[in-house]
């Protein structure tokens, strides 16, 4: 799984660097620590892996999903002491879910805490929020 989003994630700084400058993008994170944050984000992934295939429990349905990376742009946002990174993947029948990964830099380690699926609504009013409290 990794050899296919290696690709994915050169391409990436360029997406992420033009969002970072958009005037509602949370405080800029440095390019060194994007890609520990992204290096995380792919550990994580490959750690929920098999066969290529990134698995998910949605705790609603009661189904465990099944994701394949679509567009591992990997925007990433400082969000208080956290951080987010946002990416999509594609289902098995093609359809596109968003996947916001809330991740730490402890002990100088890059390290995912927990995954939010198909909720950017959500990780947006999180973002949101940080934003006004920040200003």
């Amino acid at each position: 799984m990794l050899h296919k989003l290696l690709p994915r994630l050169a391409l990436s700084a360029c997406v992420a660097a033009g969002f970072a400058h958009a005037p509602a993008s949370a405080e800029t994170v440095s390019t060194e620590l994007r890609s520990e944050l992204r290096a995380a984000m792919v550990d994580y992934i490959n750690a929920n892996s098999i066969d290529g295939k990134f698995y998910h429990l949605n705790q609603a349905s009661g189904t465990l999903e099944t994701y394949e990376p679509a567009d591992v742009s990997a925007v990433v946002l400082k969000v208080g002491d956290h951080y987010v990174i946002c990416s999509s993947f594609e289902t098995a029948d093609g359809k596109t879910v968003y996947l916001d990964f809330f991740a730490v830099q402890a002990q100088g380690k890059a390290e995912v805490l927990q995954l939010i699926a198909e909720k950017r609504d959500l990780t947006c009013k999180i973002v949101r929020a940080q934003q006004a409290a920040a200003r």
